[in-house]
């Protein structure tokens, strides 16, 4: 079973607090031409909600997101959907779920903002 609809979700309830570990790689489609061409990014992602590692596409043709490791991130119009997997060799069925966002930012209180200057007296 395949759901083949991507399912909005609300990343911050759905997937938790999320931190991140790195870039994986670029993500390329095949054009009309036959040609390879970059269609996103994929990074690794620690989600606090789920207790584990996940990979989330970004697409687009964004520039790569540079965030140092365990920077606490946002994902922006964040989706999801799943795959299920037949087990082999007595093993049980499984499912694997994908995430895809539009962007991927720092939240507001870590933008980079300037902070106010203090006066000193």
């Amino acid at each position: 079973m395949r759901i083949y609809e991507a399912i909005d979700i609300e990343a911050e309830q759905t997937l938790g607090e999320l931190k991140m570990v790195g870039f994986r790689r670029e993500a390329q489609r095949e054009n009309a031409m036959g040609e390879e061409e970059i269609s996103g990014q994929i990074y690794d992602l620690k989600s606090k909600g789920l207790g584990k590692l996940i990979q989330v596409r970004i697409t687009g043709e964004e520039a790569i997101k540079d965030f140092p490791y365990n920077t606490v991130v946002q994902l922006i119009g964040a989706k999801a959907w799943v795959r299920a997997v037949q087990g082999s060799f007595g093993e049980p069925d499984t499912e694997i779920w994908h995430y895809q966002a539009e962007n991927m930012i720092l939240p507001d209180n870590k933008r980079g903002a300037a902070k106010p200057s203090v006066p000193t007296s």
